[in-house]
Order: structure tokens, then sequence, then C-alpha cells
């Protein structure tokens, strides 16, 4: 059924990084009672491109080596200038995205920041990494320094007669300049407020205060720290920081705002201003070739263009305009340069979309398009394993298939609808793909049995009211909800033909749609700010039911997601705050994070920088703590497993990982215990409860609500006969009251929940 594998070209070396090891171990399921275990490895890691996000990252060169950091870390790629080629040699992770890295001998210094501060999973906000590149192929973790608390991260990276310089942020405020030792990574010396500062020729570092009019030039020294060298009194108002751009040996280039000077610099203490250049806002400037490079961003009242002002400067006090060009051509689209670094006459500049880019400025001062260093775009969605394949959507490249079929040794094997922008879904042999490409956006659904050649089966063009669906639990159908027609329609694909099965009609707008526990659930909104949840059975048998609603369940805007049995109620606040698992027999609150997926016998959160995993063994309720934080360093999208081995796809890299997991022991199962009866249901002034045991044990009877919040323990009474009852008023712990609506009744017999019943309470 799949397709030849085809060779792997030897240019392209996933590394495993070596210094992940076994990380992953002993999981404790409390709720159980019994042990669970499950130890992850890490195989291989592959990238091929990045979503940084940020195009303020700059690359560090080291010919033939060019270091890209990341929001994972770094990449590595080996580079040809001769032919203009980057090739993928090794990945490096860290704890958090690479905010900014510099080299100093054989080592790597990266600023680490946390996006995702507020998860109780989450290490230690900003951290700074030393790294052994010695062997530019095995990247070497050799040190760590951890900002602290209160937000702290470090930032503006540079080195100075060997002496580390950073920058101190404290909740995003800049606080201090700091110097480092390198060998230790040692803050030997910390100056409060002044943190405005460039290196300047000559080992010199210039820096202000934020309040200062005058610039203070100083040496560094590693004992004495800044030792004081002169005072400046540059044309620049307080609280500004121009950027200083070395020309040669005794020139420099100031930019601030809108406009360049440049400035004879023989005499450190009085510097000689030759020449001005004014023209709209610049990107930052940079001298390449003998250029000086300025990106200009230019609006035309729909967006900003790209635009390149290149000055010749061989006389500094008349640089002359000789190049005045938009971006070069190359790519599908063109981005707007912020920041650039140059080596030799190659500019190499970091995008969102394409991660970093190279340039080239040719002897007369043209701009000329080299290549994308990371070779594909940004990804576009979670990819999805498909036997000895991983299918990735990319943005502009369709879908990026790559060979895992030897796990340590990932590779390219070609691609699917080029040129196109997608997004999948995976059910056995339909591949579901949102496509935007020149003639259209559309829905389709393809048989992939052969991998090489899909047939299309379906295809509706791309409505934001209309939605394809899989229901996981039911192989070969999907589902075309019309929330404009007011209906759902089923099919079945048999071959490459598609059958209709049913339409069903609704009555409702929905706002967002999920399948969980085979059942589907849809969210519609009753007033500004208010969400019901409505749930649809007998759909995968064919004999649609009208819904159940529960009125006032969902956080605005009322987003809720699939995982497993779960439907996961999504707080998308961007405040700290707690989001639901979802279940007839189980309801709990975990702290919120996107996207949502399953593995085993785990529910799983994506955060920034890996996956909280959260067991729901013995049915959890109340707030739940993850059981495990597995590092990704960068935002899980998609997880798939198979017997053996773990796959995880992330915003910008695929990780395969082995794995082994022990489940709980059916020999030491305990016997069955039997179900709590609840009548009249629903109820309105008493709920009675009861059930019968074989033997003596103890017994708790708990009321939940929906959101998993206790609302009532209840003490059941024992009979001669082996029954146990109980009621309940319809009242909290407190005594008060409860409001109508849904609630679990859950039955704990020696410590362990053996059942549970949903019931509703209509407040008479």
């Amino acid at each position: 059924m799949k397709p030849g594998k085809k060779s792997k070209p030897a240019a392209v070396v996933a590394i495993m990084y070596t210094f992940c090891a076994l990380f992953f171990l002993m999981l404790i399921s409390g709720l159980s009672g019994q042990a669970t275990q499950l130890q992850v490895q890490e195989i291989s890691r592959f990238a091929h491109t990045s979503n940084d996000m940020a195009d303020t990252r700059l690359p560090v060169i080291r010919y033939p080596y060019v270091y890209m950091p990341n929001s994972f870390g770094f990449q590595v790629c080996e580079w040809d200038s001769t032919a203009g080629s980057f090739t993928e040699v090794a990945n490096f992770g860290v704890e958090g995205a690479a905010k900014e890295m510099v080299a100093w001998q054989n080592f790597l210094f990266i600023a680490v920041f946390q996006k995702d501060a507020h998860s109780s999973t989450q290490p230690e906000f900003g951290m700074l990494h030393k790294v052994d590149i010695s062997d530019p192929c095995r990247p070497v973790l050799v040190g760590s320094l951890t900002a602290g608390a209160n937000n702290t991260s470090f930032d503006k990276l540079r080195i100075v007669n060997d002496v580390l310089i950073s920058r101190e942020s404290i909740d995003s405020l800049y606080r201090s300049l700091l110097l480092i030792d390198p060998h230790t990574l040692e803050i030997t010396h910390r100056y409060p407020a002044r943190y405005f500062y460039e290196v300047l020729p000559d080992d010199h570092l210039i820096s202000r205060t934020s309040n200062a009019s005058a610039f203070g030039l100083f040496s560094v020294d590693a004992t004495q720290g800044l030792v004081p060298v002169a005072e400046l009194s540059l044309p620049y108002p307080s609280g500004t920081f121009p950027n200083f751009i070395a020309i040669d040996d005794s020139t420099l280039a100031t930019q601030c705002g809108s406009g360049v000077k440049i400035w004879r610099t023989s005499d450190l203490s009085q510097w000689e201003l030759l020449s001005t250049i004014s023209h709209q806002t610049y990107g930052s400037a940079v001298v390449c070739n003998g250029y000086l490079v300025c990106g200009v961003g230019e609006d035309d009242g729909q967006y900003f263009s790209q635009v390149f002002h290149v000055y010749d400067i061989s006389e500094p006090n008349l640089p002359t305009l000789v190049c005045q060009s938009p971006y070069p051509l190359g790519l599908d689209s063109a981005p707007v340069v912020r920041m650039m670094r140059a080596y030799n006459e190659y500019l190499f500049h970091p995008d969102m979309t394409y991660g970093c880019l190279c340039l080239k400025v040719t002897d007369t001062g043209r701009l000329e398009f080299v290549a994308k260093c990371y070779r594909y775009n940004l990804y576009t969605g979670g990819g999805r394993r498909y036997g000895n394949y991983a299918l990735q959507p990319m943005q502009y490249c369709g879908i990026t298939v790559f060979d895992i079929s030897d796990p340590a040794n990932p590779c390219y094997a070609f691609s699917l609808f080029e040129g196109s922008t997608t997004q999948i879904d995976l059910l056995g042999d339909l591949l579901y793909v949102l496509i935007w490409q020149d003639d259209g956006d559309f829905e389709r659904i393809y048989n992939i049995s052969d991998l090489h050649n899909p047939v299309l089966v379906y295809e509706t063009v791309f409505d934001a009211t209309m939605a394809l669906y899989f229901n996981h639990e039911e192989p070969g159908c999907f589902y075309h909800v019309d929330s404009t027609g007011l209906q759902i329609d089923k099919y079945a694909v048999i071959g490459n033909d598609t059958e209709h099965i049913f339409r069903f009609p609704i009555s409702r707008n929905f706002v967002s749609k999920a399948f969980a526990n085979n059942q589907f659930h849809a969210s519609v909104r009753t007033a500004a700010g208010a969400f019901d949840l409505y749930t649809f059975d007998g759909f995968s048998q064919n004999s649609p039911q009208p819904p159940t609603v529960v009125s006032g369940l969902l956080p605005s805007p009322g987003f809720i997601y699939g995982v497993g049995d779960y439907l996961y109620l999504y707080n998308i606040s961007p405040l700290p705050t707690l989001s639901t698992f979802y279940h007839e027999q189980s309801n709990f609150q975990v702290d919120s994070g996107h996207p949502v997926f399953d593995f085993l016998n785990y529910v799983c959160i994506g955060r920034e920088n890996g996956i909280s995993l959260y067991n729901v063994n013995g049915f959890p309720s109340g707030y739940v703590t993850a059981e495990h934080f597995l590092p990704q360093y960068s935002r899980a999208i998609h997880i798939d497993w198979d017997d053996d081995h773990l796959y995880l796809f992330s915003t910008d890299n695929i990780a395969i990982y082995s794995y082994q997991y022990t489940g709980i022991d059916d020999d030491l199962a305990s016997p069955v215990a039997p179900v709590v009866n609840c009548y009249p249901n629903p109820f309105g002034d008493v709920l009675k409860l009861d059930f019968g045991l074989d033997a003596p044990a103890d017994v708790l009877l708990e009321v939940y609500n929906i959101r998993g919040q206790l609302v009532k323990r209840l003490t059941p009474e024992a009979n001669t006969g082996g029954k146990y009852h109980s009621s309940w008023s319809g009242k909290d712990e407190a005594g008060l009251s409860v409001p109508s609506g849904v609630y679990i009744v859950k039955l704990s017999v020696d410590g362990r929940i053996s059942g549970s019943k949903k019931v509703t309470h209509i407040k008479r």
C-alpha cells in the first residue's frame, strides 16, 4: 500500500541531542492506587524550518557554519557560498526561545526567555546557556546561568576584551548592565540604569543612562569592570540611543529614527561629523562589501513593502545612493527587513515566514537573492504520521513528506501540493487538506493509500461558516457541517467513491465544533459572552438524536476541542486562567493552554516549550496539576504514536521518541464495584441514592458541578442487608441551595472511584 522508500540524501543529517537522555521517568497514578511507568528517550529531531515569530534574531556566522537562533534553541547549517546552499547538520534545543546569541572562542552564549511564564509547568523565566561548538555537528551544553525570579531575563549580548556583557530585564523593564565571566558564567559587575550600550572598535563600550545627555566611553576590564575613558556629546535627545555601525577603524555611522550620520572617530574623545543621510524610517543599517545598506519600509496605504537604499561610502563625507530597489526576486512573498548581519559580501536577516535569509551585495552595490538558510518555510499546522512517513504542512510549500522508516535518520522524501499553503488532518487513509492556492481556497478529502498519487474524493470551497470534520472513532467517514444552511451531512468513502449517508438539520449556528467520546459537540452563542454546549448522540450509528444542552458551561469565546474521551473547554483569556476537561464521569480543571491531544492514558496540553501530561486514570476532579512536563523546546501542536515510538510535531521541528509504558496490572485490579443509583432524575427537592456492597468497605459519596468543583460530600448509611442509602437536598457544603443544572455524583470505595452518575437538578 505504501510507495517504495527513496534513498536518503547524504547531506541531510538529523543529529540527536547529546544532552537529552532518559528524562521522562516514573509516573505514579495516585488516583488509581496502582503504579504506571512511562519512559521516553529522544531518538532524533529535525527542523528544516524555523517558526521564529520574531524578525530580530540574528545568526552567528563561523564559515562554513551558520548558527541560527529560533524558537527552540538554534539550528546549525553548513554553508556552501559557491553553490549558495545551506544544509542542516544539527539542531540544539533549550527550554525556552533563543532571544539572542553571541560567539566567543569555541562557545556560543544563548540568552533564553520563557513565553509561557504563567504556567506552573515552566522553568525559570530567563536563562543564559553556554554551548560548546568545537564540533558544530554536535553542540554540547556546558553551563547555564539562571536569571532568577520576577521574570528576569538576559539580552543584548556582547563580547568585549574577553568579557561577556548582557542587559538585565526584570518584568520586561530594562534594569542593569551586567559583566559576566565567560569561563564561569559568574556575574562580576552590575551597573544599574546603564542598560543602553554598544561595542565600538578597539574594545570600547559606549553607554548612556536613560536620563543622561552625555554618552560615556569605557574600556572593559575583567577585574576593574567599566573604566571611564571619555564623555561625548552627540545630537540625540535623552532617552534615545542610536545604532552604532562600524565603517572602518576610524569611521562610524550612527542611526536613530529616520537618518544616518557618519563620523570621523580617529580621536575617540572628539568625534567629527562628516555627513548626514536623511530619508524616511529605516530598518537597522549595516555595512556590507563596502556599502552602507539600509532597509526601508514603505507604506502604500495597505501594507509595508521592502525597499533597500544602498550607499557608496568610499568617501564618507559624500555618501552616494547607488541602488534603490525592492526586495530581490526569489521568494513567494517579500519580507520586510528589520535587522541584518553582514559577512563579507553577504547579508543575513531573520524573517517570521522563512526563518533566515541570505542576500548578496555585488561589487556595484546591487542586491541579489542567494537562498533560504532553512530549507522550508513556516509550518502552518500540526503534522501527521502516516505509516513510514511524517506529513508536515508548510507555508507556500504544500505538504512536505519525510521518510521516518529509520527513526534515528529521518530524511526528506517528496512534497505534495507544492506552491500552496495547507493545514491537514488524517484518519486512516483519508487525508483532510485545507489548501490556499492561486485559484482559490478549498477544503478537500483525499484517499492517500497511494501516497505519491492522492485521489480527490470530496471538495468544497472554503467558507468560515462551513467545515469538514473527522470523528476519529469512525474510519472511512467524514462530516460536512454547514452552520449557514443549518445542516450536518455524513459521508462514507468506499475506495475512491463518496457515498452520502444522512443529512441532519440543526437549529442554531455553531461557534466551535468537536467530536469527543464518540459524540458531536458544539458551542452556541446565546448572548454577549454567553455560550451553551450542545451535545449530539447517535451520529456513529447513523441515527443522530436531538441535542442535550448545558447552559453557562463555556467560557467566552466558546472554543471547544476534542481530546480522546474528553472535551476541552478552552479559556482563552491572556491572564493566568483555568480551562476544563469535560466528560460525563470526570471533569477537572488545569492551567489554560493550547493545543490539546491525547497519548495513552494521558491528556496533554501543548505549552510554549513542551507538553504537560495529565493522567486520567481514576476519573480526576477539581484542579489537577500535570504529572509531568515533557520538554519539546517549542510549542507542540500534535502527537502521534505507534507501539514503539512517539512523534511530536511542534511549530518548528519534529521529534521522534522511543517509549515504554507499563500500565495497571490487570491481575491486581480490584473487583468490579457497584454503581450508585440516583432517583428521581431529574430531581427537584431531594435526590435519593443507593448502592450495595458484598463486603464492608470505606465508602464516600461526593457531588461535583460540571466544572469539576466539589459541591457536597455525603455520608451514606448502611443496613444489615448490605444496602447503602443516602440523599441530597440540593444544598452545598455551606448549606446554600445550588442553582439548577447538571451535577456529577461520584462513588468511592476504599479510596478508589468506582462509578459516577450525571444528574439534573431543577430548582423549584
